[in-house]
């Protein structure tokens, strides 16, 4: 499910993997059954969350994001 979000080009988006209010730069692959954009206090913890509730996953991924290398 990807609710309010944008996964810009080359993000993978595993299966059951639930985004909320995420905006995810490119070469991301979010793992099977990952949840970003839930729980405000994880997501504070492992990725940039914005005072608005908006999770920013950096170019390349982050902390339990995988990345891919570019092409």
């Amino acid at each position: 499910m990807v609710e309010d979000s944008i996964a810009m080009d080359f993000t993978v988006v595993g299966e059951g993997a639930r985004l909320r209010r995420v905006i995810a730069d490119r070469f991301n692959v979010i793992p099977t059954n990952a949840a970003i954009g839930f729980d405000p206090e994880r997501d504070r913890a492992q990725y940039h969350r914005d005072p608005s509730g908006i999770v920013v996953l950096p170019r390349g991924g982050r902390g339990s994001v995988r990345h891919m290398a570019p092409a």
